[in-house]
């Protein structure tokens, strides 16, 4: 995912990262399809086998499929993996001997959203459907956004609620409080907002339920 265009997950991800490598005791190491590393100094292996980029000459989805399912299992065989965390919804297929899976789960919008185009719901949401039972068994921990999403997961997949975390995302240092009011007056005044607002940093999608906010 962090091959394409940033969004909600490939911004959590570089967050994560970039806290969990400040802990010097232990050793991470980032695995990708690509060459997109989240920092310089980081540890970043990427799969150029001749079979990935065979399928991402059909469709890039069929080589992330593999990769993300398959391809992954040779990585952490190779560079003796003891935990391996994934920070969107996929585990690999099997679970090594002796490797402790985590996922983070987001939320389960794909069983709720019906809306999709037909090329997506099939593709998108038909995957996650299938594999998410599975997910959730191989996982040894579920990370979640939400008590909302646990209580979900707790319900839909039965999944015991000392298995689950719930770890609110942090902010980035993008964001700050504003001490200079100046500067905000000029920049109301820019926009011409001239009562309360409420901010988003959603994409513009209805699966996102903009208009549930504005209501």
């Amino acid at each position: 995912m962090m091959e394409e265009k940033p969004s909600g997950i490939q911004n959590y991800t570089s967050g994560l990262f970039k806290e969990l490598i400040k802990k010097k005791n232990l050793k991470f190491v980032f695995f990708s399809t690509g060459h997109h590393k989240l920092q310089a100094d980081t540890q970043h292996f990427s799969s150029n086998s001749w079979f990935i980029k065979s399928l991402r000459k059909i469709d890039p989805r069929l080589a992330n499929i593999f990769f993300d399912n398959f391809d992954i299992l040779r990585f952490i065989k190779k560079y003796k993996i003891n935990v391996f965390v994934s920070p969107s919804f996929i585990l690999p297929f099997f679970k090594p001997i002796g490797v402790k899976f985590i996922t983070v789960i987001h939320d389960l919008s794909f069983l709720t959203y019906k809306h999709n185009p037909f090329r997506i719901y099939m593709n998108l949401v038909m995957y996650m459907k299938v594999l998410m039972p599975f997910i959730v068994k191989r996982a040894d921990a579920i990370v979640v956004d939400s008590y909302f999403v646990k209580k979900e997961l707790e319900k839909v997949y039965r999944v015991e609620s000392k298995k689950i975390e719930v770890i609110y995302p942090g902010s980035d240092d993008f964001f700050y409080p504003n001490k200079n009011e100046t500067a905000f007056l000029e920049l109301i005044k820019k926009y011409h907002i001239q009562k309360k607002f409420i901010f988003t940093t959603a994409t513009n999608h209805e699966r996102k339920n903009i208009f549930g906010l504005v209501d």
